[in-house]
């Protein structure tokens, strides 16, 4: 059983066919007379071409909040090893993360069809115009709810995590609603006559959208290929609420999420690729080098501290030691503190009238006006990081729409925002500290690698190198390094051959099941237990959840700390299983049954059901009877029995097959860090268990239904475990051999166990067969679970939606190209010299001129949004015209 698999599976169909295709001819080749060789070798030689024709790229994703950044790894004769960024519809290697829709005069009664989306730069410039129709960075939406904070005085970094922040909610220029069903965001947009036609999508539908225009653009680089596999870069402090919402956008964009990546941990692989020969020495095989990753992007600052191993059993280890996370230190934070000076000091002294406040204002007019007093300060603060001065142009905050123009300096900017700076370095001594003395100073760092779109500030660079001994490391590229490390870690996870490094990372988010109906005695509906502790667990890791006495059948719900979090799994067919299980005798009793579910966390951190099986133990007795020997040789075993290995991989084997037919899609969430802090990761041990040890009451637990049910924590090391026979001697010497001790001699010994008997005897002995047989289980998501994410039916209506949308965006375009054809052939026809003169030849060839004024008049008169067909036929009369002898088309 493979317990490593994410739902779904990681390789594509085609690539496991050619595989397939390649181990056949190889074996044929090997089977085949000498006459044959020859042949089957060509076959094999075929095969292995189709295998590597075969091969396919990744597409990896850094989505940021306001850029997103893409690339490409695949394999192939002529592919590189390389990752390719890809380029947008601009020709620029990122892209603003930003969406309109703009809402065109179509008399029709479906939305969908009035409205036209537009992606990138163009939308982005839109924003300024159409504030409410532009979305701009839908992935902080993702895995969050309605702020409750303000209202209920719980303002907390778990509540600041789960939720949009009003300040955050506020800096937007679209409107926020809370979701119709489940409490989590969705963006409503109106437009149209009267504001009529309102569209309200789900963030994991704008997320879907955006990564299907980054597919689509990637495609085009690939002349066409198909790309189905995706590796996403998150945050480390990504609640499992926000994985699993990135992987239900990719779902809707018809993507196979293969991995979900941290996003230092990527710039950390990409480093590793970078400089392998430097931090994986052969000669120094025993030796950790450490580095320590900082990454400021436009809302938020990642620190991690990671160390680089080379070993014999595992060459290339990359473990993460420390991750401190601050979610709002970022970019935003100091254009916001320029913007607040802007206000405070320079607003009042306008000419020739003083500027209200407009940050804090909740009109219309003045949030257009806060957007636009942000643009200016952000690019203002960017000219500072190559100039001392830089000017702010503020649009259209003047009455009457007048500009406001100052000036900044750099000095100033660095005095206005101090607090902000000694933040930043804060975070890089606690990430230190983290490290809990395995690296006891900035000094003991082999690379201090500072990327991230925000990191260029001068100041930054300056403070993040006190105690270094030298300047910060920038040898990473400061927006590409992540996505690139991203697609090497996805290569990897989807089998692309390119060498892989080995990562090791905790858990990052505590992870409790509940059941339903609950368990006797274990607590009411709800009660929730703990499976895997964050930070303690290290990935990717299964835990055996047993239930004994389960007669019926059963829902197991994974969830967070904060219940934003739920999946919901069913458990199907425990009666019957039961039954069935009563009726395979054998000459045996059936002694307990139990409910087994494997619980897998993967590499991206989200938790799913991954087998499940009801587990049989049956009991044989027989009598037998042993001639008692001198000396050494009358030592008496306990004999130990169980089910064969052939039956155990059978059973396991079933339960595999059972659960790829009930695949569980998988679910993200975490519990939120206050500012600054993360968890605590201590280092872990160089092999990572396949099960992992937890506290009383986790997982590999045994949970039984009576009414004083106890949690008892046992780790399985087998599916089946062998059972201890028990031996009954009817020997009347049995009662004094029970009061020896362990050593044979004391109380509790088992007779024969470590003692010699110098005498003759002869004994009956009462030998007990255990064997234990698995029955599977059928498993499949619950029809409805709480939390904010989505459930199957609303991926696939949104799947449906967004496929629409695009049928509809590719038929305008096509629509668009036609015309512009039919433009140009009335154009070319007209510009003849036989247009103007009289018709020579047969009525047939005098005919072209009728049918271009007659195209002329029917695209002049046809609507925007004209039937693809007709435009179409239109097309084809105008190519099929011939003027003389020669066609035209």
């Amino acid at each position: 059983m493979n317990r490593w698999r994410l739902p779904g599976g990681l390789l594509a169909g085609r690539r496991g066919e050619a595989s397939g295709r390649c181990k056949a001819a190889a074996c044929c080749a090997t089977r085949a007379p000498p006459l044959l060789t020859a042949a089957f070798f060509l076959l094999t030689l075929a095969s292995i071409v189709a295998c590597t024709a075969g091969a396919y790229h990744v597409l990896a994703v850094d989505l940021g909040v306001e850029w997103a950044k893409a690339a490409t790894l695949g394999g192939g004769s002529g592919a590189s090893s390389n990752p390719a960024v890809v380029l947008n519809d601009q020709a620029n290697r990122k892209s603003p993360q930003c969406i309109a829709f703009r809402f065109l005069p179509y008399d029709t009664d479906d939305v969908l069809q009035k409205v036209e989306r537009i992606f990138s730069e163009q939308a982005l410039a839109l924003e300024p115009r159409f504030p409410e129709h532009v979305v701009c960075g839908p992935s902080l939406l993702a895995g969050r709810g309605v702020w409750r904070g303000f209202v209920a005085g719980s303002d907390t970094g778990a509540a600041a995590q789960a939720a949009l922040a009003p300040e955050d909610a506020a800096s937007l220029t679209y409107a926020v609603v809370p979701h119709a069903s489940r409490d989590k965001l969705a963006v409503r947009i109106a437009g149209g006559r009267d504001k009529q036609s309102v569209l309200e999508f789900s963030a994991e539908e704008l997320v879907g959208m955006f990564l299907t225009y980054l597919r689509r653009i990637a495609e085009r680089g690939l002349d066409g290929e198909p790309l189905r596999h995706l590796v996403v870069a998150v945050s480390t402090h990504a609640s499992l609420a926000q994985r699993q919402a990135v992987v239900d956008a990719a779902a809707v964009a018809g993507l196979r999420t293969v991995r979900l990546v941290h996003g230092t941990t990527a710039a950390a692989v990409q480093l590793a690729y970078l400089n392998a020969d430097q931090f994986f020495a052969a000669a120094r095989e025993n030796a950790s080098k450490y580095v320590m990753v900082y990454d400021m992007g436009s809302r938020g600052t990642e620190v991690a501290v990671y160390a680089f191993a080379q070993s014999l059993q595992q060459p290339g280890t990359i473990t993460l030691l420390a991750a401190v996370v601050h979610d709002t230190l970022g970019g935003r934070a100091f254009d916001k503190c320029i913007a607040r000076y802007i206000e405070r000091e320079l607003f009042p002294n306008a000419r020739p009238k003083a500027i209200e406040p407009v940050l804090a204002a909740s009109a219309p007019a003045a949030r257009k006006a806060a957007a636009s007093l942000l643009r200016a300060v952000k690019s203002a603060r960017e000219r500072l990081s190559v100039n001392q001065e830089a000017p702010v142009v503020v649009q259209g905050v003047q009455e009457g729409g007048g500009d406001f123009t100052a000036t900044i300096s750099r000095a100033r900017f660095a005095q206005e925002c101090a607090h902000l700076f000694d933040e930043a370095a804060r975070l890089r001594d606690a990430a230190i500290a983290q490290t809990r003395g395995v690296v006891p100073s900035l000094r003991d760092l082999a690379r201090f690698e500072v990327i991230g779109g925000a990191t260029r500030m001068p100041k930054l660079l300056e403070r993040l190198s006190d105690g270094y001994g030298r300047a910060v490391d920038r040898t990473l590229n400061s927006d590409e390094a992540t996505v690139v490390g991203a697609a090497y870690v996805g290569a990897a996870r989807a089998g692309i051959p390119v060498r892989g490094f080995r990562v090791v990372e905790p858990l990052m988010n505590d992870v409790y099941f509940s059941l339903t109906p609950p368990l006797q005695g274990g607590g009411g509906a709800g009660t929730r237990h703990l499976v895997f502790a964050k930070a303690r667990t290290l990935v990717p890791a299964v835990q055996s959840l047993r239930f004994k006495n389960r007669t019926a059948d059963f829902t197991l719900t994974l969830e967070d700390d904060g219940g934003r979090f739920a999946r919901a799994t069913s458990i199907h067919g425990v009666g019957e299983s039961i039954s069935a299980a009563r009726g395979r005798r054998g000459g045996m009793s059936l002694e307990h049954t139990e409910v087994v579910v494997e619980v897998t966390v993967a590499e991206s951190g989200i938790p799913f059901v991954s087998n499940a099986y009801l587990r049989a133990t049956y009991v044989k007795r027989t009598a037998a009877a042993r001639k008692g020997q001198t000396g050494s040789a009358n030592t008496t075993r306990n004999e130990f029995f169980a089910a064969s290995a052939a039956e155990e991989n059978a059973t396991d084997t079933e339960a595999s097959e059972e659960a790829q037919k009930h695949p569980t899609p998988q679910r993200p969430g975490e519990q939120a860090e206050e500012a600054g802090a993360g968890p605590t990761l201590p280092p872990p041990p160089p092999q990572p268990p396949q099960k992992q040890q937890q506290p009383a009451g986790g997982a590999g637990a045994k949970w039984e239904e009576a009414p004083e049910a106890a949690v008892e924590a046992e780790a399985e090391e087998e599916v089946e475990e062998e059972e201890e026979a028990e031996v009954a001697q009817s020997n009347p010497e049995e009662g004094q051999a029970g009061e020896r001790g362990d050593n044979g001699t004391g109380e509790g010994a088992v007779p024969g166990v470590g003692s010699v008997s110098t005498a003759k005897r002869e004994e009956e002995v009462m030998v007990v067969k255990r064997v234990v047989r698995g029955v599977p289980l059928r498993f499949a998501p619950a029809p409805f679970s709480a939390g904010v994410n989505l459930n199957k039916t609303e991926t696939m209506a949104a799947r449906d939606r967004l496929r629409a949308f695009q049928r509809i965006d590719d038929e305008r375009l096509m629509r668009s190209a036609i015309r512009n054809d039919l433009e140009a052939l009335i154009l070319h026809y007209k510009s003849l010299d036989a247009w103007d003169k009289a018709t020579v030849g047969s009525a047939g060839e005098g005919n072209w001129r009728e049918v271009v004024a007659d195209v002329a008049r029917w695209l002049d008169d046809a609507s925007d949004n004209v039937a693809l067909a007709e435009l179409q036929r239109q097309q084809r009369r105008m190519k099929e015209l011939k003027t003389g002898d020669a066609a035209t088309g």
